[in-house]
């Protein structure tokens, strides 16, 4: 793409909050996982994502003892490692699952395999790290006229080079602007101000512009993974103004323990994860799906949001 068309379409970015009708998305995306294919928070290559996610996919019995069929995924967890004994031997497991069909010369291995080369050649052909359904997405809004900020969040360091790349590829600095959580408190800009009442975080991040920030690993893993700890995602459901959406591949059934923390701006009450997902503000996102299917992203938005599109 050559700098002319780059630029027409930055200008077009710039100018799509100003054309759409109907309440603001704001947008919030895991990274990893979720635009890229590696995970460089726990040094996972593209290989080993792949597996794992073809290891959660595949269910089967896969030794005489099991009662009934289960994810390879759940077999490692509950039945070869239980308990978390040993996370070197439960990734060692995960990342190698294809190879473990191979060996074994298991039935799947050909479904799988045939999986695993689909997805890891759309993932060398695309012209970017990040998955092109994210930039169909943004054409899409764009295209549309409708009114939107992108908010990358994610535990790890590579999300400034997330930031970098969809700055790249638009020939501009479309996210200018970063932060972290820390304790749930927000810490904007170089001049590290700090927001810690919700309806300030929430009206800030609904007016801020498109933003990365990198949220407080330490302060979800020493409390447990429980999800007040996780990822503070503010969303006001009587606000007729705006809509937000969460994008993450890491979104659990739990209500105790979870990634995404949904939470009350006006109130600071913790709402349900299971609510969210119903009313499509939280999306557990298929890491497959978002890669082999360019409209995945879109067809979320079109469901929940474009019913709520002015005619």
């Amino acid at each position: 793409m050559n700098i002319v068309i780059r630029s027409i379409i930055f200008l077009c970015v710039l100018a799509a909050p100003l054309l759409g009708e109907g309440p603001h998305l704001v947008l919030y995306f895991d990274v990893n996982k979720t635009l890229i294919a590696t995970d460089m928070a726990s040094n996972k290559s593209i290989d080993d994502v792949i597996n794992e996610e073809l290891a959660a996919k595949y269910v089967y019995c896969w030794d005489e003892s099991l009662l009934s069929p289960m994810s390879y995924r759940e077999y490692i967890d509950n039945v070869v490692v239980p308990d978390g004994k040993s996370r070197a031997m439960r990734k060692a497991y995960l990342y190698n699952f294809l190879e473990y069909l191979r060996e074994s010369e298991h039935p799947l291995f050909f479904e799988a395999k045939k999986k695993f080369e689909n997805v890891k050649t759309c993932l060398i052909q695309s012209p970017s790290v990040i998955f092109p359904s994210f930039f169909r997405l943004i054409d899409y809004l764009n295209g549309e006229g409708i009114s939107y900020t992108i908010i990358l969040r994610s535990y790890g360091h590579e999300i400034y080079d997330v930031q970098d790349e969809i700055n790249y590829y638009y020939a501009g600095d479309l996210v200018t602007q970063s932060g972290q959580f820390r304790e749930g408190r927000l810490i904007i800009g170089e001049d590290k101000r700090i927001l810690s009442d919700s309806l300030e975080i929430y009206k800030y991040l609904c007016r801020s512009g498109h933003l990365a920030i990198q949220d407080d690993w330490n302060y979800w893993s020493t409390h447990g993974l429980k999800k007040e700890m996780g990822k503070p995602f503010y969303v006001d459901l009587e606000d007729e103004e705006v809509f937000s959406i969460f994008f993450d591949d890491n979104i659990m059934d739990s209500e105790v323990m979870n990634i995404v923390a949904p939470i009350n701006p006006k109130t600071g009450e913790s709402l349900s994860v299971q609510q969210m997902r119903e009313l499509g503000r939280v999306m557990k996102v298929d890491t497959f799906e978002a890669i082999l299917d360019s409209d995945y992203f879109v067809d979320f938005v079109q469901k929940f949001y474009g019913c709520l599109q002015k005619a």
